[in-house]
């Protein structure tokens, strides 16, 4: 069974993702879960009583209520939807629930973030990303529900998908029936380097994908996000698929994500696999 888990926040923003998810995964062996992160605020020594009792109960009638109107809107999925307030900031809390719930996904309504925000952290989606190993589906908020017509999946010959990665993409594919475009971005800095792994990767990849409508281009960009923005530019494909691979302390603090920044600034939905 798909567990999909959708953060709350308005009721318009949990109604457009779970809208977004339910298209992909419809009402079949899938569980949708409503997760509600709460916190006490900063608190002084006055404070006498936590008011954490207070807010829990304040997120759970905000789930009831959210639940209410979805079912409203959606009433085949009454018995398709879990409700947790979870305690902590939403990284956390994903990180928490993953451990009794075996989560599919994480699927985010997003506003992006401009530059100001991006240097001290980013969305709230990218922050999901960036803490937690959970697939991360972000959704711009407004994007138009079009027919799916094309997976854009970017690759990095460096790093060949595992076979389970790449069984989920394939069965995304399948289930709407439309194209996979894997597309790799070459720099300066990565051309001499990949080369020795090009051939294995486009292997697996042909391997994985064989009997679907499948195809893999190649071009040039100054950098790897600059190539994939243009790319997202120029083909606005249906849904991009990135991976995020394990990054130092050092690269962290110098070198953005790629599927960090990706997923601040696309105006198409990106879904965010971890390595």
């Amino acid at each position: 069974m798909k567990h999909i888990v959708i953060p709350t926040r308005s009721f318009e923003d949990t109604l457009f993702t779970f809208r977004y998810a339910k298209m992909w995964f419809g009402d079949k062996d899938v569980k949708y879960h409503l997760l509600n992160a709460y916190s006490e605020p900063a608190k002084s020594s006055e404070i006498m009583v936590s008011l954490v009792d207070l807010m829990q109960k304040e997120s759970i009638r905000h789930l009831e209520s959210q639940q209410k109107e979805i079912i409203s809107v959606f009433p085949d999925f009454k018995n398709h939807i879990a409700l947790h307030s979870v305690y902590g900031d939403l990284p956390s809390a994903i990180n928490h629930l993953n451990d009794s719930v075996p989560i599919s996904m994480i699927a985010m309504a997003t506003t992006g973030a401009g530059k100001i925000r991006r240097f001290f952290g980013g969305s709230h989606t990218a922050n999901v990303v960036a803490k937690t190993k959970c697939p991360t589906l972000s959704i711009p908020y407004g994007y138009e529900l079009n027919q799916i017509e094309e997976i854009c999946f970017f690759v990095d010959y460096e790093n060949i998908p595992n076979s389970l990665l790449l069984s989920e993409v394939k069965s995304l594919a399948q289930k709407k029936n439309c194209a996979i475009k894997a597309v790799h971005i070459h720099t300066d800095k990565k051309l001499d380097k990949e080369g020795t792994y090009e051939s294995e990767c486009k292997s697996a990849f042909q391997n994985a994908f064989a009997g679907l409508d499948y195809s893999l281009k190649s071009f040039y960009a100054p950098t790897v996000a600059s190539g994939i923005q243009n790319y997202i530019a120029m083909e606005n494909p249906s849904l991009v698929v990135m991976i995020a691979h394990k990054q130092n302390f050092l690269e962290r603090m110098f070198n953005a994500s790629d599927s960090k920044l990706i997923t601040n600034v696309s105006d198409v939905p990106v879904l965010v696999f971890h390595d």
